[in-house]
């Protein structure tokens, strides 16, 4: 494994795992406000 490709790595990986939790948690907020949304239009 060259030094670019550690370097890649050590950039990517943190970016890829904030992504995700980031996406996660407004996924959560997302689907937590369309069931809440849902419930109104439909009472």
């Amino acid at each position: 494994m060259n030094i670019a490709g550690i370097i890649e790595l050590v950039i990517m990986l943190p970016t890829g795992i904030a992504f995700l939790v980031l996406g996660m948690l407004l996924w959560k907020k997302q689907k937590i406000s369309l069931i809440h949304d849902y419930h109104h239009s439909h009472v």
